[in-house]
């Protein structure tokens, strides 16, 4: 009887232990990032060469806690500020870091381009970008977009979060 009561025991512990794990978003960030890549603008794919953020990067590029977020799924280039999609999840009480976070990287942007002369059409074009984000809260996410076509990549995330 003893030996019946240690094995219920053990197994009301180990149900309770992993209930109480985090939930892993890590299918929503593939799912939503991997598709964000795939968006065409004009034919072709300008996020395609982008990297899809993780709990790591998330860090180190975004200034992101991996703690203040639950789902989220980014897409920015981690060597330079260019185009940029980041989806996330506003549940959690600390993601408004996050959200400064997001800000903090666009105001980089214009930061970098500001001093480019009407003669750098690139720079020129870079800086218009990171002066227009898109920012809409969609289904209890915020939702970031600096492209070259930000209503057209709102559609097509918003479609991946059907």
């Amino acid at each position: 009887m003893k030996k019946i009561g240690l094995v219920i025991m053990s197994l009301l512990l180990v149900i309770s232990i992993s209930g109480c794990k985090k939930k892993d978003n890590t299918n929503f960030r593939v799912k939503i990032a991997s598709g964000i890549q795939e968006i065409k603008i004009n034919n072709e794919t300008p996020f395609a060469t982008l990297d899809i953020l993780d709990d790591v990067t998330v860090e180190t590029r975004m200034g992101i806690n991996k703690n203040f977020v639950n789902d989220y799924a980014i897409v920015v280039s981690l060597y330079s500020y260019s185009d940029m999609v980041a989806v996330i999840k506003k549940d959690n009480k600390n993601v408004d870091y996050a959200i400064k976070a997001l800000d903090l990287y666009i105001e980089g942007g214009l930061e970098q381009y500001k001093d480019y002369t009407e003669e750098d059409e690139f720079g020129k074009k870079m800086y218009e970008k990171f002066s227009n984000p898109l920012k809409e809260e969609y289904k209890g996410y915020q939702i970031y977009i600096i492209s070259d076509d930000n209503t057209k990549v709102l559609n097509e995330v918003k479609k991946l979060m059907k």
